[in-house]
């Protein structure tokens, strides 16, 4: 007997699988063992069903400072498919889409002038919530104290010569 292993394929969400089974190419019937002794009359039963998404509601997160959030979306608990629709018809074709960044709350914060007696800062942006200090207003370039400060003046208008009198007496 001429026969072909068809081996088993758990089904998918979207695809059919199949149980193990046997072809025999000399009389084109369908068995369940090698031997050819159990025949499947109905080729039905060579087919198992696509198991559909299993989809669960994912609610919007809001982002913090140091973990992005998402918006809210359908997701299935089998393949992690991600849908726009609880039905599971409208896939979100890039996981990013879902994707809310990570944002800081900044606000500005003004350049102080350096003088002989202190250092001074250069302007910059500061972010509310983290206290992490930034070179733009969206919070995406992040720089060090270090970096914003501005020296001590060493020579300018500012002077520290004493003024001499002359006293004289009659």
């Amino acid at each position: 007997a001429n026969k072909t292993e068809i081996p088993a394929k758990e089904p998918t969400c979207t695809e059919t699988g199949n149980p193990e089974y046997y072809h025999c190419a000399t009389c084109g019937n369908y068995y369940t063992d090698e031997n050819g002794e159990n025949l499947i009359d109905n080729e039905e039963d060579l087919v198992t069903d696509a198991l559909g998404h299993d989809i669960v509601g994912v609610d919007a997160t809001e982002p913090t400072c140091e973990e992005p959030g998402n918006i809210a979306h359908y997701k299935c608990t089998r393949c992690n498919s991600l849908f726009s629709d609880a039905l599971g018809e409208e896939p979100i074709e890039n996981e990013d889409d879902v994707v809310v960044p990570v944002h800081h709350e900044t606000e500005a914060v003004a350049k102080v002038d350096s003088t002989k007696t202190a250092t001074g800062m250069k302007a910059h942006y500061r972010c509310t919530l983290c206290g992490r200090l930034f070179s733009d207003a969206e919070g995406t370039s992040e720089v060090t104290e270090a970096s914003l400060v501005i020296p001590k003046k060493t020579s300018g208008a500012e002077t520290s010569e004493t003024p001499t009198y002359k006293i004289t007496t009659e």
